[in-house]
């Protein structure tokens, strides 16, 4: 049944035994980048190539954002060196965005949306009178884009995200929006007090009018990959992860083996893609999510946010501690002899 709503390096070898099995980890194929900050979580990742990136995040005491803050790092050569080009206090950043090399977004925590046109050279705050975390953002061309965030945040503008206008489906925790075109998928979910809902509505014509076309009793959704408007994965809690490939009229639940809740997937293409979360897990597929088989980054106990993959060879995963992988190989897989 669908609901219509109208929108208002590290290197090393490793010997692991268990049981009769050997598992042998010659090269993780990840390496480790060096971020001056080591205390604050990596949140997101974002690539226009293989040279120009950005990283996103911040550090939380645990009396919340007051003594806690948000950064954001640059790299012209693909993570061998980062520059911290913003720093805010008293809050976390969550998302970094850009449309294209000079037009970028930061998504912030308590409404915070900064914004810059010249690459990240400045940065400036966007009044939204909001006052939920941002989560997540995408832009349908270099005017029109969207915005998405806690209890229900939904925002759209057509200015290139100077001025934005509010919207309402529901009051959900939105974790992740994408557009391809006109075509755009919305996800979230909730889970608070032992309670968890999975949820995905769909647009066609641009946001104007929204579709429910999936929802789940027991998984929370944190985030999604389309690579074009009908093939897309969305991962959630649990290592749950759900794939269409008609644009959202059916879903297949895929077996991915993650044993903790999955932050983050990318796919390169319809066939190879992979996924992180917590418990330093980080899976990959090379025939569409049908089976997952594990890679090793040598960084076991941090917990993974955010991965993005360029192609089927070149990709950075971001976590806990200023963590920063690399891969010009597609990472490796485990294998056992």
């Amino acid at each position: 049944m669908k609901i219509r709503i109208i929108a208002l390096l590290v290197t090393g070898v490793i010997l692991l035994s268990c049981s009769d099995d050997i598992t042998y980890y010659t090269d993780f194929g990840w390496d480790a980048q060096v971020l001056p900050d080591k205390v604050m979580d990596i949140n997101s990742l974002f690539f226009l190539d293989t040279l120009n990136g950005w990283a996103a995040g911040g550090y939380s005491s645990l009396s919340g954002n007051v003594e806690g803050y948000g950064k954001v790092f640059h790299t012209s050569d693909g993570g061998l060196n980062w520059e911290e080009q913003y720093k805010l206090d008293r809050n976390y950043f969550y998302k970094v965005y850009f449309i294209n090399s000079s037009i970028g977004f930061v998504l912030g925590s308590s409404g915070k949306l900064l914004r810059t046109s010249n690459g990240g050279a400045n940065w400036d705050s966007i009044p939204l009178n909001e006052y939920n975390n941002l989560r997540s953002i995408s832009f349908m061309d270099d005017r029109i884009g969207w915005l998405a965030g806690t209890y229900g945040t939904l925002m759209r503008t057509t200015d290139a995200g100077l001025t934005w206008e509010r919207f309402f489906l529901e009051s959900t925790h939105w974790m992740d929006i994408t557009f391809k075109g006109s075509v755009g998928y919305l996800i979230g979910g909730t889970s608070e007090q032992g309670y968890t809902t999975g949820k995905i509505f769909k647009t066609i014509n641009g946001g104007l009018l929204w579709d429910s076309v999936y929802y789940n009793s027991n998984f929370l959704f944190r985030r999604c990959s389309f690579v074009d408007s009908e093939n897309g994965w969305i991962a959630g809690n649990d290592g749950f992860m759900i794939r269409t490939t008609d644009g959202g009229d059916s879903w297949t639940e895929l077996s991915t083996k993650a044993k903790y809740h999955l932050n983050s997937v990318s796919f390169a293409d319809k066939m190879n893609g992979w996924t992180c979360g917590r418990e330093g897990q980080i899976l990959n597929t090379k025939d569409g999510g049908i089976t997952w088989n594990a890679q090793m980054t040598g960084k076991p106990r941090e917990h993974f946010n955010d991965i993005i993959f360029l192609d089927s060879l070149h990709g950075w995963m971001g976590g806990t501690y200023g963590t920063i992988l690399y891969t010009n190989l597609g990472g490796k897989d485990i294998k056992s002899k």
